[in-house]
């Protein structure tokens, strides 16, 4: 049970990028259609899986409990990290009083392209990078993680390419890194 847990908190939080990349999408009224949407998410799979693939390659070559100690310590660390950056932004955006993202709703909405698609995929693969490492190293098992993170990136990216297009999204979208930042804390701690 805690294998599962484990994996589904990485996937989960491996995959808030993908929900805010489609409401980013949606919020410019760029539709993801389903096979765009998978073609990220495959992308976005064989990266992870090769990161934890090679998370899993290094934790044999650290002494004793040190993997897994390494592991949960730098998971820790890249939750503090997303939490931190958030405080940094949200202090920087009340002091300087950033402007908002002023979209017209008029805008006709729009398909993504086959070249954004894959760049879409190839960036959000090399974001997993760092914490399919990490969190393999601190014993995250493959098969679950990879089957959960294909599923989730699948769902959030059409779940934030629809919620991006509706008004309300713009107030909610900034509390992703927060949340993203303590699950990958609450999986360093498991």
């Amino acid at each position: 049970m805690v294998v599962f847990i484990s994996s589904a908190l990485f996937a989960l939080s491996a995959s808030l990028d993908a929900f805010l990349t489609g409401a980013a999408f949606g919020l410019r009224r760029i539709r993801i259609p389903l096979r765009h949407n998978l073609t990220v998410s495959l992308i976005t799979l064989i990266g992870t899986v090769l990161s934890i693939w090679l998370g899993q390659l290094l934790a044999p070559l650290l002494p004793g409990q040190t993997a897994s100690v390494a592991g949960s310590l730098l998971l820790i660390l890249m939750g503090a990290y997303y939490l931190i950056k958030f405080m940094l932004h949200t202090i920087k955006k009340y002091h300087f009083h950033v402007m908002e993202d002023k979209t017209s709703p008029n805008v006709p909405v729009q398909s993504s392209s086959l070249r954004s698609v894959l760049a879409l995929g190839a960036a959000l693969s090399l974001n997993n990078i760092g914490i399919g490492i990490t969190a393999s190293i601190a014993g995250l098992a493959l098969l679950p993680s990879a089957a959960l993170t294909l599923l989730f990136s699948v769902l959030l990216l059409a779940l934030g390419n629809r919620l991006g297009q509706a008004k309300i999204f713009r107030h909610i979208q900034r509390f992703a890194e927060p949340i993203t930042g303590l699950m990958l804390i609450l999986l360093g701690v498991i």
